[in-house]
């Protein structure tokens, strides 16, 4: 499962590339759906 580190996170996007179930959208700050996420 992928991990964000929040301390270092500016919200960029650059995540949403290399998640394969499309839950994390970046808006100037991370939103992650955990109901899309598995393990």
């Amino acid at each position: 499962m992928l991990t964000v580190n929040e301390e270092t996170c500016v919200g960029c996007g650059w995540c949403q590339t290399f998640c394969p179930q499309d839950a994390l959208r970046a808006w100037g700050y991370l939103e992650i759906d955990y109901k899309k996420c598995d393990e």
